[in-house]
């Protein structure tokens, strides 16, 4: 293992895109985006919170519908 620091995740707002090119760093933000929503569509209990929260109309994701996510999903 090289001298490099290990970043961990934060739980924090981020951009629909930003968080998930940390889902699919080898993608083009926009394909990483529609990505990530076909997973949350596939993903019944993501589905419901996203309809239910509003998050579906927004373009950037709060901390709890990061937490969400990453509790369903799995930390990019």
């Amino acid at each position: 293992m090289k001298n490099e620091e290990m970043k961990t995740f934060q739980c924090r707002a981020y951009g629909r895109s930003e968080l998930a090119q940390m889902y699919f760093p080898e993608t083009e933000p926009l394909r990483a985006w529609l990505r990530l929503r076909r997973w949350i569509q596939k993903n019944y209990v993501l589905r419901r919170w996203f309809v239910t929260s509003g998050a579906n109309e927004r373009r950037i994701f709060t901390p709890a519908d990061v937490q969400k996510i990453v509790s369903e999903l799995g930390e990019p």
